[in-house]
């Protein structure tokens, strides 16, 4: 089941509630569980500060207080059966009070530190990670993912049609790591530019690409002077597959389902960062040879700073 997205709404606050660690004045933590979109609330999950004897559950409303608290920092852990443990840092102050929302979905591991954007692809262009990168939508349809949930992923028609996320900074920089579902049509063009922040064929930028019946990853300098690229061989196949790119200063590596394909093109000199201003595109790129996109359906996309492990990338798949 693809996960649904949960926000978590926290307000601190103070009370002049005697306490033996503070003397008249003591820190409140109250807030609700809620469903991200709907706003319906969770009722009955458990919300504790860890490495203390505090906790409670929502009610009925999804609402939950934690009184009596010695200020100071605390994790607070909300405990969702069957999708996972989700954590905060907060600071409790006297006379203080605060709002702050943060991101959760159950099933994908909250605390898979790095996050920089998270697309569900589940109808829209919306990052649902800690950044808020939305993306607009040029055309791109909503379809049926890989668990047969309707309108959950996204179909890209490989002529026009794309999600466009503005350009920043740090989508430039190494390293970063991108995870996503792919379904290329047997009808897809070969060579086709699938996703990436790159103005093809400038050879400055990073992007994955399908080209001689292979899956294609690289990232690209001084006009493909110093690159690193990889590939897996992989014939467009109307399935769902699993690609995981990672890009550092070492070089380019695809996870093509369960397999690790390591790179076939090394830096000849340590990269420095791209300086290109395009967009990162999903499902398209800008190509000055007019090159199409992917004809086909993306989902679950995520960007990382970081190079995620073996094992972090086995758990994205099976998730």
């Amino acid at each position: 089941m693809k996960p649904l997205l949960l926000a978590l709404a926290l307000t601190l606050g103070w009370s002049p509630v005697p306490s033996v660690a503070l003397a008249g004045e003591t820190a409140v933590a109250f807030g609700r569980v809620v469903e991200q979109r709907t706003h319906e609330p969770f009722e009955g999950v458990v919300v504790e500060l860890s490495g203390t004897s505090f906790w409670t559950r929502t009610d009925a409303h999804g609402q939950f207080e934690l009184g009596n608290l010695t200020p100071g920092i605390y994790q607070l852990v909300v405990h969702i059966p069957e999708w996972g443990d989700f954590s905060k840092t907060v600071n409790l102050k006297v006379r203080e009070e605060k709002t702050t929302e943060f991101v959760v979905w159950p099933g994908i591991r909250s605390d898979l530190p790095g996050m920089l954007a998270y697309y569900p692809m589940d109808g829209s262009a919306d990052d649902v990670g800690p950044n808020g990168w939305h993306g607009v939508n040029h055309g791109a349809t909503a379809t049926t993912d890989r668990n047969g949930r309707s309108a959950a992923a996204m179909h890209f028609d490989g002529k026009t049609q794309r999600i466009e996320v503005a350009h920043r900074d740090r989508l430039n920089e190494l390293p970063l790591s991108i995870a996503f579902w792919v379904k290329a049509e047997t009808s897809v063009v070969d060579p086709s530019m699938w996703l990436g922040k790159y103005l093809h064929p400038d050879g400055d930028g990073w992007c994955v690409f399908y080209e001689y019946q292979r899956i294609c990853a690289g990232y690209f300098r001084d006009a493909f002077a110093n690159s690193a690229r990889s590939h897996a061989t992989y014939k467009a196949d109307d399935q769902w597959h699993h690609v995981v790119v990672t890009m550092d200063t070492i070089g380019t590596v695809i996870h093509f389902d369960d397999a690790r394909v390591p790179q076939v093109i090394a830096y000849r000199k340590t990269p420095t960062p791209t300086k290109n201003t395009e967009p990162m595109f999903i499902g398209y790129l800008n190509s000055r040879l007019g090159t199409p996109g992917l004809k086909g359906c993306i989902d679950e996309l995520y960007v990382f700073d970081r190079v995620l492990t073996d094992e972090e990338i086995e758990e994205l798949r099976k998730k």
